[in-house]
């Protein structure tokens, strides 16, 4: 997924341009007095600060399987694009600077947390189907461990759980098939592969456990 940007990064004035031309935030900095400049980065600095929350609530908010995909992703952006894409040049004062600095991440920051949703929302249903389609593969093959392990104890041994690995294995799935379901149904099934992963594992170290 691409990055957002965002960027006032302007173009070093030439013989043909002001500096006043050159603010690609639109809010011609180099034109403000200093007590315009003093209210807009107060104005700027607090909603910054809100970039950063929403942000952080978004993050927060994410379905983990989404997230988990975005992780290193999240990262990188977060430790590079805001001082990659606002630079300072073309600004006449610091002043002016720091005003351009706290616009063009704010901007960024919302941007940012707007394109993760959008992400999420148009990625997740494959996300989900490819997770349910490893959670199934995983379950089938614990599901065959339990009854090769069931095969190889001694025939003494079987007789005495008094009950076959065909009716262990309904038995899981009448269980499982009766936990809550969740807020869908491809969480229900990934849910239903879950149950019968952990009773196979549980199965098997007890089977094992009769071969000593």
């Amino acid at each position: 997924m691409a990055s957002s940007v965002i960027t006032v990064n302007a173009q070093q004035p030439s013989d043909t341009t002001s500096e006043a031309d050159t603010d690609e935030t639109g809010l011609n900095l180099n034109k403000k007095t200093p007590e315009e400049l003093n209210k807009l980065l107060i104005k700027f600095q607090q909603e910054r600060t809100n970039a950063v929350a929403n942000l952080r609530s978004v993050w927060a908010g994410l379905d983990p399987d989404f997230k988990a995909t975005v992780q290193q992703e999240q990262k990188d952006w977060d430790s590079t694009a805001l001082a990659a894409n606002c630079s300072l040049s073309g600004y006449s004062t610091p002043l002016a600077q720091q005003v351009a600095k706290q616009y063009c991440e704010t901007m960024m920051l919302n941007s940012r947390a707007q394109s993760l949703l959008d992400e999420q929302a148009s990625s997740l249903a494959d996300i989900k189907q490819e997770k349910t389609a490893q959670m199934d593969k995983m379950a089938t093959d614990a599901l065959k461990r339990v009854n090769i392990t069931w095969s190889t104890i001694p025939e003494d041994i079987q007789q005495n759980l008094n009950q076959t690995f065909e009716q262990w294995s309904d038995e899981v799935n009448q269980y499982c098939l009766s936990r809550p379901t969740a807020q869908n149904l491809t969480e229900t099934q990934i849910n239903y592969d879950n149950c019968v992963i952990k009773k196979s594992e549980s199965k098997i170290k007890e089977l094992n456990g009769y071969k000593i």
